[in-house]
């Protein structure tokens, strides 16, 4: 995966930089900035929160007729227009992609490999405009949503004191949830998503490579604010207490310029605990979380304040690499499916919480219009790719995992592996040299020439054939040659081995 950088700076209202790194700096205007007030911004803000296509928002009528004529709603002004988000989409891609960047953004695509566009902001620029609420994950080149393809994007704050770069070594992953049942009198109950998250990682925890952590009993006690603050406490320097994910699931609202999300107290009513609340009981843990998942409504909104942090998720990057939240409101439907995939993705010990979110966002087809809604917030330096964890397996682990037969994930961790080390080039010579070190013929793969394929898909046609022809020869022999590229990861190199294992002519 390569990494497009954008810098956004705010210049005025409308106005903003964006610089790419290593295409230079070009000027461009943000789209709906209409006047100070902001009302098309905003009157945009609320369509894409809409939960259906119904269009109730209190808008003054020349708003109203303006959205008309823009095809945001339909000419009764009651209802959005079936393509709203797509033209919005668009309107977005001409702002965030004007001539330099968009030549970057097209030859990072070349390559057919996964994108990734880091959208980076500096906090003091915050206060000068509404740029960094602009869902720029939902750009559309009037093909298609970018984020449908093969790009994935995420959102950096800069701010002092970034957490060191760096994966953290862990021999699980440990998560801590926290489902509140608490809400106010117009919102509903929420389901408790903690099954959910305990099924998505059976097979992990099967394999002791993760765990739900136990912070309160269930049966004397409501998971509230207090009771989590005594358990930090309690355990501040225990790392195998201490989780690598914390994941709050219930309600958030954003009230006098500050978010809040709902925890409940000791009767079950709602107690309400602001972003800087959040963010100092999280300073307690030592070490900290890498991952704070919110699937709360609003609770990465953060506007009509001089300070981009009185959002929750904004607050919480202040302490954590990375944070998973949404501006918008999300149906109880489509946080099951997020949740499901997020932490199967996650479970695997293999992936990046790019990859995790990218598929657990595609996975929210309750509603086509809610994919874009949960959003990725990374600072974490010199892992741009959301690689955040080293998981090192147990002798324990190493032994069950050694004792069966190879499975479809070890052929996808040796495509990913690779194509990560670029061993194999377009040159045909290279290919064929490689084919016969691995015992086969090039043209053996497949009756139709596989010779001019691209990289990538040449892999994975190659390690395909091997799979179907049970070629444990050659799969062995690619372990060997590959094993030199990843010497430096524990992680990878203990993969690496219990493929030989599996394969190893005895």
């Amino acid at each position: 995966m390569s990494t497009l950088k954008l810098t956004l700076t705010a210049i005025d209202n409308k106005k903003f930089n964006i610089y790419a790194d290593d295409y230079g700096l070009e000027e461009s205007e943000l789209p709906f900035a209409n006047n100070s007030e902001n009302s098309q911004f905003y009157a945009i803000i609320n369509a894409l929160n809409n939960t259906s296509d119904e269009y109730s928002h209190k808008t003054n009528d020349d708003i109203k007729n303006w959205m008309i004529e823009e095809r945001f709603l339909k000419q009764n002004g009651n209802q959005l227009h079936e393509q709203m988000r797509e033209n919005i989409g668009r309107k977005l891609y001409t702002a965030l992609f004007p001539k330099t960047i968009e030549k970057a953004l097209h030859q990072n695509c070349k390559s057919g490999e996964d994108l990734h566009i880091q959208i980076k902001y500096d906090f003091r620029e915050i206060g000068k405009s509404n740029l960094s609420m602009y869902p720029w994950n939902l750009v559309h080149d009037g093909i298609d949503f970018l984020a449908k393809r093969q790009i994935t994007f995420s959102y950096r704050i800069d701010y002092p004191d970034t957490p060191k770069p760096g994966k953290r070594q862990i021999d699980k992953l440990k998560v801590l949830v926290i489902s509140s049942q608490a809400f106010e009198n117009n919102q509903g109950q929420l389901q408790n998503q903690e099954p959910v998250i305990s099924n998505s990682l059976k097979k992990a925890q099967d394999e002791g490579r993760a765990c739900l952590l136990s912070w309160y009993e269930p049966q004397r006690q409501r998971p509230t604010f207090k009771v989590l603050r005594e358990y930090f406490t309690d355990h501040y320097k225990e790392a195998d207490k201490l989780p690598d994910i914390i994941h709050f699931n219930g309600h958030g609202v954003f009230q006098d310029k500050l978010g809040f999300l709902l925890f409940e107290d000791e009767q079950g009513q709602p107690d309400y605990i602001s972003a800087e609340e959040f963010a100092d009981l999280i300073e307690i843990c030592n070490p900290k979380p890498q991952v704070i998942v919110i699937t709360a409504c609003k609770a990465a909104l953060a506007h009509k304040s001089d300070s981009v942090f009185n959002g929750v998720a904004q607050k919480l990057l202040q302490q954590v690499p990375a944070v998973v939240a949404t501006p918008f409101s999300i149906s109880q439907e489509s946080t099951t499916d997020f949740i499901d995939q997020i932490y199967r993705v996650l479970g695997n010990g293999r992936s990046s919480l790019l990859e995790a979110v990218k598929f657990a966002s595609k996975a929210m087809k309750h509603k086509e219009y809610e994919w874009y809604r949960l959003v990725l917030f990374l600072r974490h330096n010199g892992d741009e790719d959301g690689y955040l964890f080293e998981v090192q397996e147990t002798p324990q682990q190493l032994f069950n995992q050694n004792n069966r037969e190879l499975e479809a994930s070890d052929i996808e961790t040796l495509k990913d592996l690779v194509k990560r080390c670029r061993i194999i080039t377009s040159n045909r010579i290279v290919r064929e040299n490689f084919c016969q070190y691995i015992g086969i013929e090039i043209d053996d793969i497949s009756p139709d020439s596989v010779a001019g394929l691209g990289d990538n898909l040449f892999i994975e046609t190659l390690l395909n054939y091997l799979q179907k022809t049970d070629n444990k020869s050659a799969f062995y022999k690619i372990c060997v040659k590959i094993k030199p590229h990843f010497e430096s990861s524990v992680k990878l190199t203990n993969k690496l081995q219990i493929i030989k294992s599996k394969v190893m002519q005895t």
